[in-house]
Parts: structure tokens; sequence; C-alpha cells
């Protein structure tokens, strides 16, 4: 069995290519996905990954408001946050 990795995203390509990405690795097993913030702290106290892989940005409660329930509440769980840069390189 590898790490247990929960990801979250609002954007289902998004979520797609991360999951296409992680299960191409033996090593990782994904354990669900959340597309809103309170969707993905359920999760985590459900499926309690050793990790997870978020976006910055997501409806209901955002990225940064989930990293710190998470820490706080799962100090256990390693956590990965992504942020796009809207703009960044085409000015």
């Amino acid at each position: 069995m590898g790490l247990k990795v929960l990801i979250a995203d609002d954007h289902p390509l998004i979520l797609q290519g991360l999951r296409r990405a992680l299960e191409a690795s033996p090593d990782i097993d994904i354990v669900g996905e959340a597309h809103t913030g309170p969707e993905l702290l359920a999760l985590v106290e459900r499926r309690k990954p050793e990790a997870v892989l978020m976006d910055m940005h997501m409806p209901e409660l955002d990225g940064l408001a989930c990293l710190e329930h998470i820490t706080k509440t799962w100090p256990e769980v390693k956590t990965v946050v992504l942020v796009c840069v809207r703009g960044a390189g085409t000015e």
C-alpha cells in the first residue's frame, strides 16, 4: 500500500490531471477527491489521508482556510497547496 493522498480542486480538468499523474506512481494511493473546501475537510476526517494536494482557490472555503484547519486538527497530515498565478509571464 502506498502513500494515501487526497486531492482537491474545483476544476474537473485539473482534478482529472492530478489524479492521472499521481496514479502513475505505484507508491501513491488516491483515497478521495474534493471540489470544495468543506468537502475536503469532511474527506480528511473520513479517509485519514497521509497527504493532501489541494488548490488554493476553492469555493465555500479556500485552500488557506483548509490548510489552517488541517494543520490544527490533523497535524500529522502533510499538505501541498497549488497556486495558479493568473497573468504570470504574459505582461
